[in-house]
This record gives C-alpha cells, structure tokens and sequence, in this order.
C-alpha cells in the first residue's frame, strides 16, 4: 500500500516544485497518478474481480472499470474466449464469449442460466488521502510514469528529453516488477534451514 500523499512529495521533490507557489496543483498530480496507477494495473493485471449474470433479466454489459477478461463460465462450464473478429466469423457449438466494447456477446445464444465472468480492471485514486493498493515495489514505476507525464506539459526544451527518460525508467521498472511478480507467484529457490525429515 502506497499514499498518494506520498507520491505527491516525491513528484514535487523532482519536480522542484517546493516554492509557495506551485507549478502543478494538487488535483492535477493526482490526475497524473491515476494515469500511473492505470497504466500499471493493466500492464501488469494487479486487480480481478467476478461478476455474475442471469441470462434471463440481464444485459450482457461488462463493467466500466474493466480492461479485459480473465474467465467466463456458463452455468458452471468453462467458456472459450475468443477475439471479437473470430467470434463474428464463426459459429460456436461449445460455450464462447468475446466482447465488443463494453457488451459481451455469447455464442450459442442462450435465454437462461447464469454466466460469470471473472475480469481485470483498474482502481482510481480521487484525494490525497487516499491509498494506492499496490505492492511497495511499484513505487518507483508510479512515480516515473507520473514524471513522464508531468514533464510533458513544461514548455523547456529539454523537458521532452527529461520526459523520454523518465518513460524509458518507467519501462525498466515494469521489467523489473514483471519478473518480481512472477518470483513472487512461482518461488522455485526457497531456502529453509529446517531440514525435511
């Protein structure tokens, strides 16, 4: 868990932006951490959650927090999921989904039972008191990404050369976050100095 408030500090610390009168407003590096914090759970897909439908009396509408979908299940049946332009050009005698947009669209056609669909999305961040729920070792990737943006803005000519760095930082970051990851979910080099008997 990270504070906004703290990513804030070390974007006006880099920034140089200490003085009484600020060059970037509080909302609007929030907005650049939102961007971070979105960009982030959908490279690195931090968040899932489930939702359930009832073919009967629901819309097959997918949620507007959702960057795509992890599984599906039709009346507890695992369902394929496939691209949109595949799904139009086929027909399909087992359980497949695709989404076009925000309408998820179900092949056979079925009037009754129940679909659940388990997805990625993404979180947002609205005061500076909030809190980023993401691991302490994302940090840094928050706050190159929120740089990259920040500097954007700035009308000094080296300001695009100062923003590609903090890009190219952001980059190595997710490299190194991708690999911690999966280190994190597959550890293959536990070392106990207890002993199996």
């Amino acid at each position: 868990m990270i504070e906004v408030q703290d990513i804030i500090l070390a974007l006006r610390s880099r920034l140089r932006d200490n003085n009484v009168e600020k060059v970037y407003s509080d909302n609007e590096l929030i907005d650049y951490i939102n961007m971070a914090y979105i960009a982030i759970a959908s490279k690195l897909r931090l968040f899932a959650k489930d939702i359930e439908f009832d073919l009967s009396s629901q819309a097959l509408i997918l949620p507007k927090d959702c960057i795509s979908i992890l599984a599906a299940r039709y009346n507890n049946r695992a369902c394929d999921i496939v691209p949109y332009t595949q799904f139009v050009k086929n027909t399909f005698e087992t359980p497949t989904i695709s989404a076009n947009n925000n309408l998820i669209l179900l092949s056979p056609k079925k009037t009754s039972g129940t679909l659940n669909i388990s997805y990625y999305y993404i979180k947002r961040v609205s005061k500076i008191e909030d809190v980023l729920d993401v691991a302490s070792f994302l940090n840094e990737a928050l706050v190159f990404y929120a740089m990259f943006l920040a500097l954007q803005k700035e009308a000094r000519t080296d300001s695009l050369q100062k923003s590609q760095y903090y890009q190219n930082l952001y980059n190595l970051e997710i490299q190194r976050a991708q690999a911690l990851s999966i280190e994190l979910v597959n550890p293959t080099d536990l070392v106990s100095q207890y002993q199996r008997i």
